[in-house]
């Protein structure tokens, strides 16, 4: 799999496809209310005035809406993704904004809605860790940082002195939460990997009438990414530039990077179905294994 050639194909796709720039308008304008919204914080005016459970309920209240919205793009995406799937596959040649809504509207929400909510409820229990290990970093930093902005310049800190001190009490949760982030990090990343191509095999499903729920998709595409899980991480690292660019400019610049993207993890997959399926005509035993 050349992840080069992947990428030329799909700067290819997006300069030839008529009207994708409207398909992804409507992913693009969610994903510029995300941005914003992650930007309005004031955690470090508020989180050394409170108490560790008080300010778990702030930073829990403070994601539910950006968490809702985020929700809301993934779906966006996700319908424009299976648009792109017809062009690709060349049952379709020109998209447009109405696009976007067919997921909305067609049989296929039930079971994709209940594919993404497990999908996105398995990768938060395995993100527990880092999750409560954020929670726990984020406290205790915000606390020193008040700390510290309150000692007066030129002064010498110790351990012994009543700074010191005060700073030491909120040193070992700091580390404490570092560390759950770290181990988070490495439980939930291959997970995430695992998972990653569910959506789209939904759509083979939904389209050759073979869906049998949610867990099947899952559990198909935990198959499908075994042993190529370092390959679609290369993908993701590929785009940081673009995807910096984007938060760059608060997301307007998605209107060029979601089609791009998209396309490429589409293709990703396609190239993937083939390179499994030469896999298992050349080893027959390993493909019952993933059968």
């Amino acid at each position: 799999m050349n992840l080069s050639n992947i990428r030329a194909q799909a700067r290819t796709v997006r300069s030839q496809t008529r009207g994708i720039f409207l398909l992804f308008a409507a992913p693009t304008l969610v994903s510029i209310l995300s941005i914003l919204l992650s930007l309005n914080d004031n955690l470090r005016d508020s989180i050394p005035n409170l108490t560790f459970s008080q300010s778990i309920y702030l930073l829990i209240s403070k994601n539910l809406f950006p968490t809702t919205i985020q929700f809301i793009l993934t779906l966006l995406l996700l319908s424009a993704s299976y648009t792109m799937m017809k062009v690709l596959r060349k049952t379709k040649d020109d998209v447009g904004f109405s696009d976007i809504g067919q997921l909305f509207t067609s049989k296929t929400f039930t079971p994709v809605f209940k594919t993404v909510l497990l999908k996105q409820l398995l990768i938060f229990l395995w993100n527990i860790p880092m999750f409560c290990g954020s929670l726990l970093a984020i406290f205790n930093a915000y606390k020193i940082l008040s700390i510290s902005e309150k000692i007066p310049a030129h002064t010498v800190v110790t351990a012994q002195s009543a700074a010191g001190q005060q700073i030491l009490q909120y040193t070992p949760g700091m580390l404490l939460g570092s560390l759950l982030i770290l181990v988070g990090l490495g439980i939930t990343v291959p997970q995430y990997y695992a998972y990653s191509q569910a959506e789209l095999i939904l759509y083979d499903q939904l389209e050759t009438d073979t869906y049998l729920g949610a867990f099947s998709a899952i559990r198909q595409s935990r198959k499908l990414m075994k042993g190529y899980k370092g390959k679609l991480f290369m993908l993701d690292l590929s785009f940081i530039g673009w995807n910096l660019l984007a938060r760059m400019t608060y997301g307007v610049l998605n209107i060029m990077v979601l089609p791009y993207t998209a396309t490429a993890y589409i293709l990703f997959y396609e190239e993937l179905k083939k390179e499994k399926a030469i896999l298992n005509e050349n080893n027959p035993q390993a493909g019952n294994s993933l059968s």
